[in-house]
């Protein structure tokens, strides 16, 4: 029945191959079947297949004043001898032949190499070839064959936006292998997020490896783990159990070249290419299906992982015109950077190849620029294309202020200065500090505000009272430091009145009660509120819904309904239920229809990152 079913699934690859070709999608073909090759390992013809596939998508490369390029084509640098170029279409053409009349496109890839020898194996036909693709056109006049010369700046570049500049199967030739090694596989979903170590090598490219299964350490980890959810990010510890793999197409690139005894550690790290999932969310523990519906962004890692503040990247889009190449995204000429915190790296879901550009290598590439693995790119990308628009002056502010983030100096900070602090698992501003002194050259001696007024058996977080100075000083990164708290100091010892302020941008504990323990904060969602009064010991505080901008991640406008917004009146028992304060500032005088009046822009590293509005 196996084999049945195998035969089945391989003919319908055959027919979705044979329909791409017949709607001149090559490229498409061609990704289909390298696919199929990881899975059917034994394909027949699976190097032909490819071939034709290639050959395909070189007639698709056409230059102005010439059509296709024929060297492109036959896989050949213009400088070759003729004896070459005989040698070569010999050769192609005997790979292809065997499977004219099995795989469609065969026989027009022929055609095309034909068209191909027949110009360049001859002198004449090819020296009129070279010239047009260099640039020259010929015209009559008298009989005589006239060069006209092209202005330099037409010279056709236009190959570079169509071809793939690095070949990434190099990254993983059979030669490469070799026992010891830690390899990074695809799964069955084909992203390459499992980590293996080949044990065995043997004839016909059979391995025997063994797996790296997760070892989760924080709770939330392992309902992640425990619900079937992958992880490509975090402690593994190696499986006794070996498997044996058919075939090198299964393997993405090298981890580690190096045998490891036990465990393992993959984090991100600075310069590597990710995708993260654009949609994650926590509720998948407990519904895992929904994680396969979640749409993928493309993030470029800017710091080394640290277990105390996760890592930077900034978001990568895709550059016109070409098939693979990538750039940092740029909003308002800024580029689009984030943290990731420790706690959320399952938001991770595989690591991708990159080949860095340093400039010039094809026409219309910069420094900086990437190509990145095909076979890794997820299909269900979120678009992120740049969007343009007239900037009033208040835009202009805005746009600077979105797109820096905070970058703390030794003048920022002042003694008796009390400040908001990223902790906890999911680093979020819910500590505050008093700050004593500044430690040269990047860190702050503080003392913790310990809560004066309200027991806390449970030990929940409390950010709203009156708070104290402990005794314990420590030093901290300036990094960790998120907001300036404005407070009220109640006496000289250092006692402080903290609560939201009319104006502010506060984060709420959704479905909160009184009776909430420790274990009610795994996965909390929060909604966000904007303060509309003071608070008052008689009448608590008053707030306002705020919901997400469709399309902006960070920017929020009041929640309303039949034209009222939607408020709500916080007693004083129910402040337990707020988070964090969120630092925020108001967007107007925008011109962009779709940014309704009176926005707030949030910012980004203080949101939760699920929120229900």
């Amino acid at each position: 029945m196996e084999c049945d079913s195998g035969n089945a699934e391989l003919a319908h690859v055959k027919q979705v191959v044979a329909e791409k070709i017949q709607n001149k999608d090559y490229i498409g073909a061609r990704i289909i079947i390298q696919k199929a090759l990881k899975k059917f390992h034994n394909l027949e013809y699976n190097d032909e297949m490819l071939l034709v596939c290639e050959i395909l998508c070189s007639s698709k490369i056409e230059l102005p004043g010439c059509g296709v390029d024929y060297y492109w084509l036959l896989q050949l640098f213009p400088s070759v001898e003729s004896s070459v170029i005989e040698e070569q279409y010999h050769k192609l053409v005997s790979l292809l032949k065997p499977i004219k009349e099995h795989f469609p496109g065969t026989n027009l890839a022929l055609e095309f190499l034909d068209n191909a020898y027949t110009v360049l194996s001859d002198p004449v036909k090819r020296a009129a070839f070279d010239a047009k693709r260099n640039g020259t056109h010929y015209c009559e006049k008298n009989g005589d064959t006239v060069p006209l010369l092209e202005d330099s700046h037409q010279k056709s570049n236009c190959i570079a936006n169509q071809i793939d500049y690095y070949d990434f199967n190099n990254i993983r030739k059979p030669g490469l292998f070799s026992v010891g090694q830690v390899w990074v596989v695809y799964d069955e979903e084909n992203r390459p997020c499992r980590y293996a170590q080949i044990d065995s090598i043997h004839p016909g490219f059979l391995m025997q490896v063994r797996w790296f299964k997760p070892c989760p350490e924080s709770m939330f980890e392992k309902l992640w783990c425990n619900s079937g959810l992958p992880a490509a990010c975090g402690q593994y510890n190696i499986d006794t159990t070996k498997t044996t793999l058919n075939g090198h197409m299964m393997f993405s690139h090298i981890l580690s070249n190096y045998k490891l005894k036990q465990s393992l550690e993959v984090f991100p790290r600075k310069f590597e290419v990710w995708a993260i999932y654009k949609d994650w969310n926590t509720e998948w523990c407990s519904k895992p299906g929904l994680r396969k519906s979640s749409g993928f962004e493309i993030v470029e890692i800017l710091t080394d992982y640290m277990k105390d503040v996760g890592v930077s990247v900034v978001r990568l889009a895709k550059v016109d015109g070409f098939r693979n190449v990538y750039q940092r995204r740029l909003k308002r000429g800024k580029e689009i950077c984030f943290q990731i915190s420790a706690s959320n790296t399952v938001m991770f879901s595989h690591s991708i190849p990159a080949f860095r550009f340093v400039g010039g290598e094809i026409h219309g590439i910069t420094c900086g620029m990437l190509e990145l693995d095909p076979m890794a790119v997820p299909h269900n990308l979120v678009s992120l294309a740049v969007t343009t628009a007239h900037e009033t002056t208040e835009e202009i502010k805005f746009r600077n202020v979105e797109n820096q983030k905070p970058n703390w100096s030794a003048n920022d900070f002042k003694a008796g200065q009390v400040w908001a602090v990223y902790v906890g698992p999911d680093a979020m501003p819910r500590a505050f500090v008093e700050v004593h002194y500044v430690v040269p050259p990047s860190k702050v001696c503080v003392a913790f505000l310990e809560n004066h007024t309200m027991t806390n058996e449970e030990s929940l977080p409390i950010v709203c009272g009156v708070f104290h100075a402990g005794n314990r000083m420590v030093s901290m990164e300036m990094s960790r430091f998120s907001h300036i708290v404005d407070c009220h100091k109640i006496s000289m010892n250092s006692f402080y009145r903290i609560f939201p302020r009319k104006g502010e941008i506060w984060a709420m504990y959704k479905n909160w009660n009184i009776r909430w323990k420790k274990s009610d904060l795994v996965g909390y969602q929060c909604r966000i509120v904007e303060i509309l009064s003071d608070y008052s010991e008689e009448n608590g505080i008053r707030v306002c819904n705020l919901i997400e901008v469709p399309g902006c991640m960070t920017l929020f406008h009041r929640k309303s309904h039949g034209g009222f917004h939607l408020t709500q009146q916080i007693s004083k028992i129910e402040m337990l239920s707020f988070s964090h304060q969120i630092p925020a500032f108001a967007v107007r005088l925008t011109r962009n229809d779709c940014i309704p009046q009176g926005s707030w822009y949030l910012e980004p590293n203080a949101l939760p990152l699920k929120w229900i509005n």
